[in-house]
């Protein structure tokens, strides 16, 4: 299985309180403490939703699967559907790291995505199609919200205009 990543470059200081987190929540707990609003907002909805997901910065000369690095190459963030593990970029890939909620936040909500579907076919999540739909629409009323008051930072809808899929 392919992994999901994210290749949107992001521009910006690295919040190197990430390179401590070493599963899902603890990411989260970092967003939420540091996050606008809406990242807020998305990283208290998430986190039921991310048990079991392991968190980890990769450095450019850390040790890793060459196809791992191959992905990484390309992408500033990416989640492992086989290891249940979102990989952000750290401070030595330069411009491209993905120590920042943006890139945090989006590989989190693939792994949220991955775990309640699995759940599903597990037969423990019967109300799956409802709570995703219910998330979405929470999540895309935010951000219009915040759109039309101009709060929506311009790497955001870089990474929602680069992911949405009409």
């Amino acid at each position: 299985k392919s992994p999901l990543a994210s290749r949107v470059l992001f521009k910006g200081k690295p919040n190197t309180a990430f390179n401590k987190a070493t599963n899902a929540s603890q990411a989260l707990t970092i967003v939420a403490r540091t996050g606008n609003d809406f990242q807020k907002s998305l990283a208290n909805r998430l986190r039921p939703y991310t048990n079991g997901v392991t968190f980890v910065v990769l450095e450019k000369n850390d040790p890793m699967p060459a196809a791992l690095r191959k992905s990484m190459e390309s992408a500033n963030g990416l989640y492992s559907r086989s290891t249940k593990t979102v990989y952000v970029k750290g401070e030595s890939w330069g411009n491209g790291h993905g120590l920042n909620n943006i890139t945090v936040l989006h590989e989190l909500l693939h792994a949220a995505t991955d775990r309640r579907i699995a759940l599903a076919k597990a037969g423990k999540s019967s109300e799956l199609v409802k709570d995703l739909t219910a998330l979405a629409d929470r999540v895309k009323t935010q951000y219009e919200r915040m759109d039309m008051l101009g709060l929506i930072p311009d790497d955001l809808r870089q990474r929602v205009e680069a992911t949405v899929i009409t």
